[in-house]
């Protein structure tokens, strides 16, 4: 029995002590009682349907598991297929058709695919050499005479002049903005009494406005020198203290455009008439989507089409190769085959990468591919030694030899590809749906043993035309342009903007090419008065 006494001395040792007093003399079951049945069942029944519902999550589960195991195997299954289909080496610039800024960091090795002259590397014996010379008339001339001996200090006022030396500073004078103010004065006829007004000239059309050098160095610096707008607008206000705003200059860029339109039509022409002709087309971003620019151009003419597409129809629209009769160069993009008005020549840089890429990747493929890029090599230096004695064409005996060495090596590619010899010809491209190739590196070995048998002529044409270059570059070097523009800044906006940059910069890179001055041919353009090519 507990008493008063017991329980107040718990009391002082917390809680705890008076529960565990109570629970010794009274028993667990006094202070705890069991919960009514009705919870109980309550309890059980959540605890059940909780169970079931894990239950559930855990065959969902098992399944999604099932699933992914199997995704998984087909996944690995894909890779290895695509593993053993891409066997070949990487492709990078020195053995594809990929630009170097393409290359990973570590494989940035591309080297020239031309032999070695022996030469050592900078200027040869004879070059003339760019050092800075004296100017026969300077600008200013400064003179710096002495006016006490150095040794007795005797003063040489009145003493005798008796040689000099000369140095010379090039540098450019601050520039300043020019202000040109026209007035035009109104004057009364003493005979009839009316009134006279002066004109202004043609270009001067606003009460304040830009002159046309001004606009020319604008549109210099953004279509020649691909600067972006902001930037031109910076140096501009940098350098001359002219606050032009980029609104200005995308009209100005208009204007010139607007202005050379009968020059474009006259470069196109006069590309039409040209013997060899070099073409190309390359991805350029307009807003969110991609399109193509081509180039047509020679030595000394430059024009860039846009409208839009790559295939035939684009190439149409512009209007130069539906029309051409002499030689394109090219690479061996299919929409060109369509034009057979002309005579074609395919890229041998291509197919010297095209080969190296076989020789890396398959050393059956190496069989062929190899001795055909010597080959082609030889030939090339062959071309130019004869250039450069002044012949027209290799001896007899030389094109007899690479035509039999040629002949030889594709039919050991024609064989090495599975390609029986007997049946070969123009209708041998069907049997890329017969023979079916292992991997990426076959398919690529089939696709050039019929290229370099089938279109001989083609490939070969450089050796029997010397006006016809040995690659493509021209066009390559024109349509880098384009894309360092896009590197610099960015996409176009609207396909006007595309059409204004090709026409302007056709017109300079013209111009360049011909030795004319771009600034001078720009400011020509924006009087209205472009530079034209002779009809």
């Amino acid at each position: 029995m507990l008493t008063v006494e017991e329980i107040f001395r718990t009391y002082h040792f917390g809680p705890r002590a008076v529960i565990e007093l109570f629970e010794k003399h009274l028993g667990q079951a006094y202070l705890h009682p069991p919960p009514p049945e009705s919870m109980l069942e309550k309890t059980i029944q959540g605890q059940t349907e909780l169970i079931e519902q894990l239950e559930k999550q855990i065959e969902r589960l098992q399944e999604e598991v099932r699933l992914q195991r199997h995704q998984n195997f087909q996944l690995k299954k894909r890779i290895a297929e695509l593993e053993e289909r891409h066997s070949g080496p990487v492709k990078d610039s020195h053995n594809s058709h990929l630009p170097p800024s393409k290359d990973l960091p570590g494989r940035r090795r591309t080297k020239s695919l031309r032999l070695p002259s022996g030469l050592k590397s900078g200027g040869q014996p004879g070059h003339p050499g760019q050092s800075l010379r004296l100017a026969e008339n300077p600008d200013r001339v400064i003179r710096h005479s002495p006016q006490r001996c150095r040794h007795c200090q005797t003063s040489l006022e009145a003493s005798q002049h008796i040689g000099a030396q000369r140095r010379q500073v090039i540098d450019i004078p601050p520039v300043k903005m020019e202000v040109i103010e026209h007035i035009a004065e109104q004057r009364r006829c003493q005979s009839c009494g009316k009134v006279t007004k002066g004109e202004f000239p043609k270009e001067v059309t606003s009460p304040v406005q830009y002159g046309p050098r001004l606009r020319a160095c604008a549109v210099y610096l953004s279509q020649y020198q691909l600067l972006p707008y902001g930037r031109v607008c910076e140096l501009l206000r940098d350098w001359f203290g002219v606050k032009i705003s980029e609104a200005t200059l995308r009209k100005s860029i208009g204007y010139c455009s607007k202005n050379l339109v009968k020059v474009e039509a006259r470069i196109k022409s006069a590309i039409r008439r040209a013997d060899v002709i070099h073409a190309d087309e390359t991805v350029l971003r307009v807003g969110k989507t991609l399109k193509y620019v081509h180039v047509a151009s020679t030595g000394s003419l430059t024009h860039y089409g846009y409208e839009g597409g790559r295939g035939k129809a684009a190439i149409d629209a512009i209007a130069i190769v539906p029309n051409y009769k002499g030689v394109i160069v090219r690479d061996a993009y299919p929409a060109y085959d369509l034009y057979q008005s002309c005579k074609h020549s395919l890229c041998n840089a291509h197919l010297l990468r095209d080969l190296t890429y076989l020789s890396e990747g398959s050393e059956k493929q190496k069989r062929w591919a190899e001795p055909m890029k010597r080959l082609l090599q030889e030939m090339k230096e062959a071309v130019d030694e004869a250039v450069a004695k002044g012949r027209k064409h290799l001896t007899t005996e030389q094109g007899k030899d690479f035509d039999r060495r040629y002949d030889e090596l594709t039919k050991v590619g024609w064989e090495v590809n599975g390609l029986p010899a007997e049946r070969a010809g123009p209708e041998a491209s069907v049997w890329q749906e017969v023979v079916k190739p292992a991997n990426e590196v076959e398919r690529k070995g089939m696709n050039l043993a019929l290229r370099v048998r089938l279109r001989k002529e083609e490939v070969l044409r450089f050796t029997k035309d010397f006006r016809v270059p040995f690659d493509n570059n021209q066009a390559e070097r024109d349509l880098r342009m384009i894309k360092l523009q896009q590197k610099v800044g960015g996409c176009f906006r609207t396909e006007e903007g595309v059409r204004d940059f090709c026409r302007v910069r056709g017109y300079v890179s013209t111009m360049r090419k011909r030795g004319r001055d771009i600034v001078c041919a720009l400011e020509a353009a924006l009087r209205g008065q472009p530079m034209l090519l002779s009809p």
